[in-house]
Order: structure tokens, then C-alpha cells, then sequence
């Protein structure tokens, strides 16, 4: 049995998937209307943003790209925390982030102003798809697991 420490040390390796989680919750929460992809209307991480979406290929939809690198983070997160055996750490972290954004979307269509998309949600799933796919490819590249 684990010391009331390393449960809480435990406990803490999610807090990031979690706040993400609820970061995407809270944002998905309200209408961006058109002007949601202004760089301007980001601060400081205005520029970051329009060098993502300068660099984005002319034929992807900013709002499915956007989707993608919102989702393969949760994933990244997630995998972050998992203490599990690698493929099992992969194929949950997946499966996780694609129930999320299931959820994600379906809230969405509660939300004056905002819609349900299924081509949102298999950003969503290519995202975390492609993030996990990095994230193996980089660790065993370091000799992690």
C-alpha cells in the first residue's frame, strides 16, 4: 500500500491533464465568433499564434488544426502520467482524450453560437493520435519508456 505522500505525489502527476481538460472545457464554453483566430486578441502569445497559423498548409482548416494540437496536448498530458506499461499508457492516453472530445463536441451543442462537428472530433483523435505517435518515436529515441 502506498504512504498517504506518494498517493498525493500520484495524484499530482494528473493535474496538468486535468486543468487542460478543464481548459478546454471552459473554452469550449462560449461563442469565439469570427474573430477567434485574430492574433490580436491573444497578448503576448499573439505572435506564437500567427507564426501557427503562417505556417498551417493552405488547404487545413485553421479550427481543425487548432482541434489537432488542443487535443494532441491532452494526450501528451495525459501519457505524461500514466505509470503504466507503454502500450497501455498509449492506447488508454487515446482513448481518454477521444471520449473527451466526444464530450467536448456534444457540450459544444448546448452552447449558443457553437456546434456539434464530428470532422471536429477526429481532429481531436488525429491530434492526440499524432502527439502519442511523437511522443513514443522521442522517447525511445532517448531510450525512455
Amino acid at each position: 500500500m502506498r504512504e498517504p505522500s506518494q498517493h498525493r505525489v500520484g495524484l499530482l502527476r494528473w493535474l496538468p491533464a486535468a486543468l487542460w481538460a478543464l481548459g478546454i472545457f471552459i473554452a469550449s464554453s462560449r461563442d469565439w465568433g469570427p474573430s477567434a483566430f485574430d492574433p490580436s486578441r491573444y497578448g503576448v502569445f499573439g505572435p506564437v499564434i500567427a507564426a501557427f497559423f503562417a505556417a498551417l498548409p493552405a488547404a487545413l482548416p485553421r479550427d481543425k488544426a487548432v482541434h489537432a494540437v488542443i487535443f494532441g496536448v491532452q494526450a501528451a498530458l495525459l501519457r505524461a502520467a500514466s505509470d503504466r506499461p507503454r502500450f497501455a499508457a498509449v492506447r488508454w492516453s487515446w482513448l481518454a482524450t477521444a471520449i473527451w472530445g466526444a464530450i467536448d463536441e456534444v457540450h459544444q451543442g448546448f452552447v449558443p453560437g457553437r456546434s456539434q462537428d464530428v470532422w471536429d472530433w477526429l481532429a481531436d483523435c488525429t491530434g492526440a493520435l499524432v502527439a502519442l505517435v511523437v511522443w513514443e518515436v522521442v522517447s525511445r529515441l532517448r531510450g525512455r519508456q
